[in-house]
């Protein structure tokens, strides 16, 4: 091997990750022979193709392991002895710990249907229960005895290798080896990402198949422990935080009747007493189930918006639009990122400090989103993204939601791509259309825009209406090209015979965050919503002025379809509420919590400080002297803490609420 002109620490490396290769593939196969009765009618291909992802988890668990050995072995020098007693003793180690969690995993997916995660350090933390469960499994011995023979069949493996490598030069000159070490560096950068893309690989690509365990065979349950972890120690929703940090004020059933006193409208009827579970009853409004065409607008804010009260004739196809539909006046997003937005909209589930739900593995998902409501009416369910639809986590997330088909930037022609983000909108959205044709009847489309955003290229200059360099000039410019797209969009599929059974949606995400002296001023949260369908609901051009949020929008727009329907979430229909009921609008800001209404608006930051301003129709005056409004904030605190305790509680999993 040393004809190669490579020294031994890097070889062993690349030795050792072969290993690691073979070993969790074996166990992969173990689990796929164990749990065979789930694959039943399974295409083999799906079964390969979660082989081939698997390996991808694999081998970060295994490049996790091989670290020490990249950052120290090729600048020490010890003897041949002493180096063997080291690679030995801590590979020893390591894949003793590797048997015991792949074979634990194997367990746990009997007992959790899933693979790894935070329970079973809660079980751990449990002390002498943990314990007497462990002995009293029946597979206990068994295990162990496995896991000390793999790893005594390890270390004949390595002391092998070790030999055949022996006359290999331990160091070649400085130079050489400082080349191998960066080429390894970067190799190892690559494959702790797990793929070349803008966000590294994350346990939702291994989302593949309606089989839900075809899904967990694809996954790593040392990369799922170890990735419960890790968002355990960046996010205070999940354990081992303090009672107050998880917003545990009152008992969660009390929480709950406080939260549904506050959701409840005439038409409901709630179903169980420890979800937001709930019939919602009312008419069946048309004859037939209209087709839904949702377009998620990425970073439209309402004061870049003409309809909206913006006067600088950025959307003008938005406005045009919005006199032949229903525009909600004030609407608010939830959050700042799309991940929040995507959740709010279309599961009706808030956003809360820490990691969005869609990054969160293993957290329950207490909600009903739209795609799985509209499933049970027989719809077919797509969604369109012009960029990456792995990043964050989005078509893992929504394939586990009853969406049918993706569509995204591998969709497309390379030529097609303009920006680091991906395919402009108004290819994507041009592809929409003939997409249309070839859907089954009815059909809801999410197609999510991506063009509005930084850098704030434009695929078209010939829309261009600022030409100076400044930052909000490339803001204005990128709106007005958001919004021709959008018209472009319409005009093109109002030829289309699908056009008189469809309702549109237009929405954004999240606005574009301005910071202001009071923080966070909501009137750059708030976003348009625009529900158009002029065959279905007439050339309405009504103005909803009362105050609602993301998590409002499924509400909102089953009530235009019409027909009962089982729903979970913390969303409120829009267009019933009544005379006196303004509506509210619930915002989380990473730790920053507001509840607006049309009064005032009520702003937390948890741990720290509250605040109240008076609304005075969109402007925010501080009240300094709280003790006058003890009772707004006092009234406005409780229903802040109770959505966002019941949010956090209903979604994090732990012992106590199994």
């Amino acid at each position: 091997m040393s004809r190669f002109k490579i020294s031994r620490p890097f070889l062993l490396i690349i030795y050792f990750n072969i290993i690691g290769i073979i070993v969790f593939s074996l166990f992969r196969l173990s689990w796929l022979l164990i749990y065979s009765d789930f694959i039943t009618n399974t295409p083999i291909g799906e079964i390969l193709t979660a082989f081939t992802i698997g390996l991808r988890f694999d081998q970060i668990v295994i490049l996790i392991s091989l670290i020490p050995f990249l950052l120290i072995y090729p600048w020490i020098k010890i003897s041949d002895k002493y180096m063997r007693y080291f690679v030995t003793g801590y590979y020893s180690i390591i894949y003793l710990i590797f048997f015991l969690l792949l074979l634990a995993d194997i367990r746990f997916y009997h007992y959790f249907d899933t693979h790894l995660n935070f329970l079973a350090i809660e079980y751990i933390n449990e002390g002498a229960t943990f314990y007497n469960l462990i002995l009293s499994e029946s597979y206990f011995y068994l295990f162990i005895g496995l896991s000390v023979l793999s790893t005594f069949l390890i270390i004949i493996v390595k002391r092998k290798i070790l030999n055949k490598i022996e006359k290999t030069p331990l160091c070649l000159s400085i130079s050489s080896q400082t080349i191998y070490f960066i080429v390894f560096i970067v190799l190892f950068g690559i494959g702790l990402r797990g793929r070349l893309s803008t966000s590294p690989l994350d346990w939702g690509i291994a989302y593949i198949s309606n089989n839900r365990f075809i899904n967990q065979l694809a996954l790593n349950g040392i990369y799922t422990l170890g990735k419960n972890l890790t968002e355990t120690n960046n996010d205070p929703r999940l354990s081992f935080v303090n009672p107050n940090e998880r917003f545990e004020f009152i008992p969660i059933k009390d929480c709950l009747n406080d939260v549904k006193a506050i959701l409840t409208q005439p038409n409901q009827r709630w179903l169980n007493d420890n979800s937001l579970l709930r019939v919602i009853e009312q008419p069946k409004k048309l004859d037939f189930n209209p087709n839904i065409i949702i377009v998620i607008m990425e970073s439209w804010s309402a004061n870049l918006t003409g309809a909206l009260g913006d006067s600088r004739h950025l959307t003008p196809n938005f406005d045009r639009l919005s006199k032949s539909g229903v525009l909600f006046n004030n609407f608010y997003s939830n959050g700042v990122r799309t991940n929040y937005g995507l959740s709010a909209l279309l599961c009706s589930f808030p956003s809360l400090p820490g990691r969005a739900i869609m990054k969160r593995y293993d957290a329950y998902h207490p909600f009903s989103s739209l795609s799985e409501i509209l499933f049970q009416r027989g719809y077919n369910n797509s969604f369109i993204y012009g960029g990456d639809i792995a990043f964050d986590n989005m078509k893992g997330f929504f394939r586990e939601k009853k969406y049918d088909h993706f569509v995204d930037e591998d969709n497309f022609d390379m030529f097609d791509k303009f920006s680091k983000w991906g395919v402009p909108d108004h290819t994507m959205l041009s592809r929409t259309v003939p997409i249309t044709d070839s859907l089954p009847r009815p059909f809801m489309i999410t197609a999510l825009t991506l063009s509005n955003h930084e850098p704030f290229d434009l695929p078209d200059s010939t829309i261009r209406k600022y030409f100076d360099d400044a930052d909000s000039s490339k803001i204005y410019n990128s709106q007005i090209y958001a919004d021709y797209a959008i018209g472009k969009f319409i005009d093109e599929i109002k030829t289309k015979p699908v056009f008189d059974s469809t309702i549109f949606v237009f929405v954004s995400d999240h606005s574009r965050l301005v910071h202001t002296l009071i923080l966070t001023d909501p009137q750059y949260i708030r976003i348009p919503l625009l529900i158009y369908a002029p065959s279905i609901i007439a050339d309405s051009g009504i103005v909803v002025d009362k105050y609602g949020s993301q998590i409002d929008f499924i509400p909102t727009l089953m009530d235009i379809v019409g027909g009962n329907y089982e729903y979970q979430g913390w969303g409120r229909n829009l267009l019933t509420l009544p005379d006196d009921d303004n509506g509210y609008a619930f915002i989380c800001i990473w730790n920053r919590m507001m509840y607006l209404d049309r009064e005032y608006l009520f702003f937390e930051d948890y741990g720290d400080y509250d605040k109240i301003f008076k609304n005075l129709s969109g402007y925010f005056i501080l009240i300094e002297d709280k003790e006058i409004v003890k009772n707004e904030i006092e009234f406005r605190q409780t229903r802040l803490r109770r959505l966002a305790q019941s949010a956090e509680q209903l979604s994090t999993p732990s012992v106590d609420n199994k």
